[in-house]
């Protein structure tokens, strides 16, 4: 039985040649697709699923309300891990960590910047679950001079050699290489080169156990605990610790490991994030390839099987019952679909490499792992049922005495609004995607063009470490760099514009019960105006008094929620930073000196005496570039030997803070071409199989005069009213989900009508060049031929 089925669906194919070639390739392109964009999503939602103990991993959250807004921080005070140990059973290990600034690294001659390292407790290893490569974790983080290294950092400082016990130079520190880790996998929250002990921290860290929220924490705890139950014994032990976070009402809540890449809501995190919405894009993508890929199929098959109406009449007159002919029909469609899935394996293996220098991705994909097996089987029994039953029950539905009498050509009349339906849902799809290609591309533009209140135009930053910590190094540096006339200005800060770095609390004396969370800045002379930040009223002037910080400036939210009056300046504000009131000498416009994902928060600017490694000296250019770099490498190389020199671009690393979103919209816009062009194949083979079929009819009104124009109105006619009606459909649907892709951000792009005028129009245009090509074909064909062939 199954070498008949076999070989009934070969002839069948031969037949139709052009078609199952259609067939085939359409099929190959959007299983191929999918498997790309379900492998990508599949790497998204596998984040930290490799650690041994992932299911009673949890992250510590310092939660609490500001400004009436609920703030959930991942740094919380140190002393919760070690006292969650102590006193409660159900935690079985805990490990802090503290990010690390970009450090100088040093080994011989080789000097190089390290961006990702962390300080942690010497019991990380045993609970993040990572790979030795050489050396005991278990003893790799008890001593001050001890650093652990991923095999990156190993080849990059010794090559081949075997590094352990050897010196590396970090910030001027000497560090012995105790152990070799496996590279962190990329599909970790957590990445990092080397690991320091968090002994080595300043000995204000060591001693401040409950002052501060200075730390990440992990606590791994035993099996089947009560979260609410846990929550409530650590944000108690927290408030009887210190008596100032039960005045905050600061709560403890746990984190699972497993939620903490799509967490979005975390305050000044450092784990790599991913956007889950971005995620429901691509997956719905995907499943829209797939869905047109299987309609042209289906569409394409109903057309040839109608040629089958009287051998399946007979058949069934013979005795055949409905399901042995549905069964033939779905043996028929899955010699297709699995033709079709090898081809897209090999397609989606060569065009691996391509997809990730494209989308700037590390995507790989084991094609013999139980999940893309899964995943695999998942789309073949999709495709199976979405092409295959569907035909063999429209095709059985008839009389078969009505088939045998009538036969295709009476039948095939009968087809049409199945098939128009199709093809409404195609070109519903189509003008989906396309909507959703422009609404995201004015939105990555929004995030490029829009004034953010300074300007990061032409300006290449440093960051202060080494002998650049010290203010009066960087006046000289100022007075020496400013005789260059291809440098404008010079100011530094104490940290990127778009990184959090430090936050406190302040109010006025008029409402001291009305406390403001405000980031804290801290400025070198001049830089509003070198950063080119208008005032709302006052100036930058700072002074000092024996090294005591007196004046600020803050920006507009900061006055707003602390509800104060013009004029502002004069006026005073207390820091518990500082621990004083400092007086207000000029209030700025709000800027958006993070991600436009978020709204601006109140920020407090002062005059800084010293900076740390985290600090940044911004060069505004005025004139040559190269000459302007060049003078600042030689003044840093020999003022700054200990460190090597590197530069960046300031308004480079603010297009990187849409690094997703921007690759989402190059996938989207890609595949939403590919989706376009299967709909285009899906016509083609479509109008090739109506203009076939009425060859005799176009003939005939040739030769009874009928004009070319007259012959592509009659063809193309319905495909105009089809896509009409896809576009009636599609519009509500691209604008619920494009709006709710935008209530993601802050400050978002408007969904204009035209937005969706052009998509109609663009839907329509491919439609008809698609439809007039085939269609002119056949109305300029030779009539005498035409009739011939019939």
């Amino acid at each position: 039985m199954i070498g008949y089925n076999f070989k009934t669906a070969y002839r069948n194919a031969l037949k139709n040649k052009k078609i199952s070639v259609f067939n085939v390739l359409g099929l190959s392109i959007g299983l191929a697709c999918t498997i790309i964009l379900l492998s990508w999503v599949t790497y998204e939602f596998s984040f930290d699923s490799f650690y041994k103990n992932k299911e009673n991993i949890y992250r510590v959250i310092f939660a609490g309300e500001v400004n009436k807004e609920e703030i959930n921080a991942c740094y919380s005070p140190q002393g919760i891990g070690p006292g969650a140990l102590a006193v409660m059973p159900e935690v079985k290990n805990f490990t802090r960590i503290r990010k690390q600034s970009r450090a100088p690294f040093k080994v011989g001659e080789n000097q190089f910047y390290i961006d990702e390292g962390f300080a942690a407790d010497s019991t990380f290893f045993s609970v993040f679950s990572l790979m030795s490569k050489i050396g005991n974790l278990s003893k790799s983080l008890h001593r001050r001079d001890l650093v652990v290294i991923d095999e990156y950092l190993a080849e990059k400082c010794f090559g081949n050699d075997n590094p352990i016990g050897k010196i590396i130079d970090i910030s001027n520190h000497n560090y012995t290489v105790s152990a070799v880790i496996k590279n962190v996998p990329e599909n970790s929250h957590l990445r990092f080169h080397y690991l320091i002990p968090v002994l080595n921290l300043p000995e204000s860290w060591q001693q401040n156990q409950w002052g501060s929220d200075n730390c990440i924490q992990y606590l791994l705890f035993r099996n089947g605990i009560n979260n609410a139950e846990i929550e409530n014994k650590l944000t108690k032990m927290v408030h009887e610790k210190n008596n100032i976070w039960k005045q905050f009402n600061v709560s403890i809540k746990l984190q699972p490991l497993s939620k903490i890449h799509f967490d979005n809501t975390i305050t000044h995190d450092t784990a790599i994030k991913g956007n889950i919405q971005n995620v429901y894009v691509l997956v719905s993508v995907s499943f829209l390839i797939l869905l047109i890929a299987c309609v042209n199929f289906t569409n394409m098959f109903i057309s040839t099987s109608l040629k089958r109406t009287r051998s399946i009449g007979v058949k069934i007159v013979a005795g055949a019952t409905r399901q042995m002919i549905i069964k033939e029909f779905m043996f028929g469609v899955l010699i297709f679909v699995v033709v079709s899935f090898l081809i897209s394996v090999v397609v989606a293996k060569l065009s691996l490499p391509y997809f990730n220098r494209l989308f700037d991705t590390h995507l790989e994909i084991q094609f013999l792992r139980l999940n893309f097996l899964l995943i695999s089987a998942f789309l073949v029994v999709l495709t199976l049922l979405l092409a295959g039953v569907f035909p063999g029950i429209y095709l059985t539905r008839f009389n078969p005495g009505t088939v045998l009498k009538a036969g295709y050509s009476k039948l095939a009349g009968k087809k049409s609004s199945t098939q128009q339906g199709l093809v409404v849902l195609q070109f519903v799809i189509a003008t989906i995607l396309i909507v959703s290609v422009i609404v995201m591309q004015k939105q990555v533009s929004l995030f490029r063009t829009k004034q953010l209140g300074f300007d990061k135009e032409n300006i290449v930053y440093v960051h202060s470490v080494g002998e650049f910590n010290n203010i009066q190094n960087l006046r000289l540096l100022k007075e020496q760099l400013l005789k260059d006339s291809n440098i404008e200005g010079i100011v530094a800060q104490s940290s990127l514009p778009n990184v959090f770095e430090v936050g406190g609390n302040i109010y006025t004396s008029k409402n001291p019960d009305k406390l403001v969370h405000s980031e804290m800045v801290g400025v070198s002379e001049d830089y509003f105006d070198v950063m080119k930040i208008d005032f709302l009223e006052g100036e930058q002037d700072f002074n000092y008094s024996n090294e005591v910080i007196l004046n600020c400036v803050i920006n507009e939210t900061a006055a707003r929620q602390l509800q104060l009056k013009p004029p502002y300046t004069g006026q005073t504000v207390f820091s518990y930073n500082q621990d004083r009131y400092l007086n207000i000498t000029g209030v700025i416009k709000d800027i958006n000196t993070k991600s436009l994902a978020q709204e601006v928060k109140p920020c407090l600017y002062t005059k800084a005496n010293f900076y740390t490694d985290n600090g940044v000296i911004l060069y505004r250019i005025s004139g040559n570039y190269e000459a302007a770099i060049q003078s600042i490498r030689d003044y840093c190389t020999a003022y700054n030997a200990t460190i090597p020199f590197e530069f960046q671009f300031l308004d480079e690393t603010y297009n990187g803070l849409y690094k997703s979103e921007i690759r989402t919209q190059k996938i989207l816009s890609w595949f939403s071409i590919l989706s376009v062009l299967l709909t285009s194949m899906g016509l083609l083979a479509m109008v090739y199989f109506i203009t076939e079929n009425k060859t005799k009819e176009i003939g005939i009104r040739k030769v009874n005069g009928a004009k070319i124009s007259d012959i592509l109105t009659m063809l193309n006619k319905d495909f105009i009213k089809w896509i009409v009606i896809a576009f009636f459909i599609a519009t509500p649907i691209a604008y619920y989900a494009m709006n709710k892709w935008l209530e993601n951000f802050a400050y978002k792009t408007t969904l204009s009508w035209w937005i969706f005028a052009l998509a109609g129009v663009l839907a329509l245009g491919i439609a008809l060049l698609t439809v007039s090509w085939q269609s002119w074909r056949a109305a300029t064909r030779n009539p005498v031929e035409a009739l011939r062939y019939e």
